[in-house]
Parts: structure tokens; C-alpha cells; sequence
């Protein structure tokens, strides 16, 4: 019976290699594009980026521009991501509590798929990690305890397995990161600029361009940053609970020097983050009236071309 069930186990393993053959009719692409790989695709070709090798190929053979790539997913058009925002920030802004970080809430609305599975693969990876020092001792236990051939041998097997597995869930979350992270670049700069074509003449003397360059070069990138550094704030503090504890259970009491050492030096980091975060906030402030100057000027010296008032300037 254990037979039977390793062999109906490997049959679909195998059959996990294939997908089913995707309709033409199944999706109205006006652009008559292909459609996006990564939708169609078995699982294992998804998970090591398969489709990335007929683009590499074809780009070293000739010339790759527009019409070679595939169509944009549906759920990352910026059409539906800015439908999707002012839906969900329309409910927020009617609602009679009003909260600050109302932003945070309402961009995890929109991209909530590709963050929450980021994070949940930023997870596993975290956990997996801890295979290859338990590998490693196992490993080590074999040579010196004269265990036999096949048993090293599945061991050695089995890390590389793993190690393959942790390599393409880490590929897989940073790319889900990166999905998130271009979903609220879109989202932001969409909205930026249809803000600054509603503004009325006195708003716009109030902001100059200069200001709404500074504002989607800087405020922008810093935001979508953040979103894309949120995988790591799940990771590090994880996989830091994980090693404390497998060195709690290896050396015992001394772990607690190494846990004093990182407490002492957290003012430290924290001290060093608020001076580079108040730096960074006057470099911010100076850079916006440069801008602001710099756009003033240029206005001013476009009016004296127009109006051809070089001469009676020079006098």
C-alpha cells in the first residue's frame, strides 16, 4: 500500500510539470498580444521563471522592443489599480472615523494578493532557512559514525532539493515584491498627476512644478521603497526569533551576551535613523525651493523672450 501511494504521489508530482492547454476564447485581448505567461504556465515553470529564457534567447538573437513582450496582467493595469483606489479610499474618506495612515490601508487594498503572497513565501523561506545547518550536522554525524553509502548520499540529495526550493521561493517572493512595489508606483503617479491637471490657477501658483517633479521623483520612490523593504521587516525580526532560538538550544545561557549586545546597540541604530531621517527631510526642503527657483526663473526669462524685452531690460 506504501508503494502504491509513493508512485500515485510521484505520477502527480509529474502531472504538476504540465498545464492545461489555456482558451484563446477565455480572455478578449484587444491588443491581440500574448498573454501574460505567468498565468498560464505549470507550477514548476512558474516557480523557475521559464518563461524568462525564450525572452533572453530571443533578445540575443535580434532586437527586442515593444510588441515582443507579453500583455500586461488584468490585475496590474493601471486602469484597474486606479479604479481600485478611488473605490476603496471613497469609502474611506466617508467614513465618519477618520484615521492618518488611511493611505497605508487603502494601497494594501489594492495590491493585498501579490503583498500578502510575498509575505507568506517570505515566511517559509525564513523557516527553510534553518535546513542547512541541521544538514549540515546530520551530514557530519553520518561521516563520523560510519553510517551507511545511501544514507550520506540521500542527505547530500536532499539539501540540494532544498536548497533549490528555498532559491526559487525567494525568487518567487522578491518577485511578488516587485509586483507590489510597481502597483503603488502606479498608483501614486496616477493620482500625482491627475491632481495636478485639477488644480485651479491659484493652486498651481501656490505649487510650482517644481515641486510636484520633486514630489514624484522623491515622496513617490520613498513610499514604494518602503512597500517593497516591508518584506524584510517581516524577514530579518523572523528569521532572527528562529536563529536565537536554535543557538538557545545549542550553547544554552551564553546566548544572552549576543541578546545584550543587540539590545545595546539598538539607541545607537535608532539614534543614527532620526539624524539621517531629519538630514534627509532638509535635503528635501532645499531641493524643493532650488526647484521652485529654478522654475520661477525659467518662467521669467520665457517671458522676456516672448515679449522681446531683452533690449529694454539691458537699459
Amino acid at each position: 500500500l506504501l508503494g502504491c501511494e509513493t508512485i500515485c504521489v510521484i505520477f502527480l508530482n509529474i502531472l504538476f510539470c504540465f498545464a492545461d492547454k489555456f482558451p484563446e476564447s477565455y480572455e478578449n485581448f484587444s491588443n491581440q498580444k500574448p498573454c501574460d505567461p505567468d498565468r498560464t504556465r505549470s507550477s514548476l515553470a512558474r516557480a523557475t521563471f521559464a518563461q524568462a529564457g525564450h525572452l533572453m534567447s530571443k533578445g540575443y538573437k535580434g532586437t527586442v522592443d515593444y510588441d515582443t513582450f507579453w500583455s500586461l496582467d488584468p490585475r496590474n493595469q493601471p486602469e484597474r489599480l486606479l479604479i481600485l483606489y478611488k473605490k476603496y479610499r471613497s469609502k474611506v474618506t466617508n467614513t465618519k472615523k477618520k484615521f492618518i495612515p488611511w493611505l497605508f490601508f487603502v494601497l494594501f487594498k489594492c495590491t493585498w494578493f501579490t503583498f500578502t503572497a510575498g509575505v507568506l513565501l517570505t515566511a517559509v523561506f525564513a523557516f527553510i532557512t534553518i535546513s542547512d545547518p541541521l544538514f549540515l550536522k546530520l551530514i557530519i554525524n553520518a561521516a563520523e559514525n560510519n553510517y551507511p553509502l545511501w544514507y550520506g548520499f540521500t542527505l547530500v540529495f536532499t539539501a540540494m532539493i532544498i536548497s533549490w526550493a528555498k532559491f526559487s521561493i525567494v525568487c518567487r517572493s522578491d518577485f511578488y515584491g516587485l509586483l507590489a512595489y510597481l502597483d503603488v508606483q502606479s498608483i501614486l503617479m496616477n493620482v500625482v498627476y491627475q491632481k495636478m491637471l485639477k488644480l485651479s490657477a491659484s493652486a498651481k501658483v501656490k505649487y510650482s512644478a517644481g515641486e510636484v517633479v520633486n514630489l514624484l521623483s522623491t515622496d513617490v520612490e520613498r513610499i514604494r521603497n518602503f512597500w517593497y523593504n516591508l518584506l524584510d521587516f517581516i524577514y530579518t525580526p523572523l528569521i532572527l526569533s528562529i536563529c536565537l532560538t536554535g543557538l538557545t538550544f545549542t550553547i544554552g545561557i551564553n546566548i544572552l551576551y549576543g541578546i545584550a549586545v543587540i539590545i545595546a546597540f539598538l539607541p545607537l541604530n535608532g539614534f543614527l535613523v532620526n539624524t539621517a531621517t531629519k538630514c534627509e527631510q532638509k535635503q528635501m526642503d532645499l531641493k524643493d525651493a532650488r526647484l521652485k527657483l529654478m522654475t520661477d526663473v525659467l518662467s521669467g526669462v520665457k517671458v522676456l523672450k516672448l515679449y522681446a524685452w531683452e533690449e529694454s531690460m539691458r537699459a
